[in-house]
């Protein structure tokens, strides 16, 4: 990463350092009082489907210590009506999960039937008022409509209680280009969830 930011004199004298955490996310422990310009490159790579099937090793202690935690309890109200036929033996985040994947045999058909599920059966709203007891739950149960933080919320603990390492990102998706000034402009509106898998 290097930052590029000739107009401010201060970052001259206190200059901005990025690290990587223990998971891997890029950060800063420089100024946050003022404004960076910097250069992100990064590789992406896009296996297929054959080769993510084929990848169903253990997961390494590393990675399940940051990536498989769930919380003490998933349970959502008894009467719940998940749109599942035939119904979960309960509406217990884990047992929507498992009975959404028991016919695929590997992981990647585990996330995509999740992935699947999630979109097909639950609407985007930026309205509130879900259940503060079990907000997930009442998502994937009852109201079935919410943003995109509890479209990554449901799936990351479904895909966890599968022993699947997940992790919500948040972030921002596209802006708006500014022709005249050579930049984008992203903005509050442009914020985002989605899920690491």
């Amino acid at each position: 990463i290097a930052i590029d930011n000739i107009m401010l004199d201060r970052l001259k004298r206190d200059r901005t350092r990025f690290y990587q955490d223990r998971g891997q996310d890029v950060q800063t422990r420089g100024r946050k009082d003022t404004a960076l310009r910097y250069t992100v490159t990064s590789a992406v790579m896009k296996p297929g489907p054959d080769v993510l099937r084929k990848a169903n090793e253990p997961v390494p202690r590393r990675v399940s210590d940051f990536y498989l935690q769930l919380p003490p309890s998933m349970d959502v109200k008894k009467d719940c009506k998940p749109e599942i036929t035939p119904r979960p033996k309960s509406c217990a985040v884990p047992d929507i999960a498992a009975k959404i994947t028991e016919d695929k045999d590997t992981n990647f058909d585990r996330v995509r039937a999740i992935a699947t599920y999630v979109r097909g059966k639950h609407k985007y709203s930026t309205e509130g008022g879900h259940d503060l007891d079990s907000p997930v739950g009442d998502f994937l149960t009852e109201k079935k409509w919410g943003h995109c933080e509890y479209f990554a919320s449901a799936m990351v603990l479904m895909l966890r209680s599968l022993n699947i390492p997940a992790r919500p990102a948040n972030g921002f998706f596209g802006g708006a280009f500014n022709h005249y000034g050579n930049y984008y402009a992203v903005r509050q509106a442009d914020a985002h969830s989605w899920v690491e898998v």
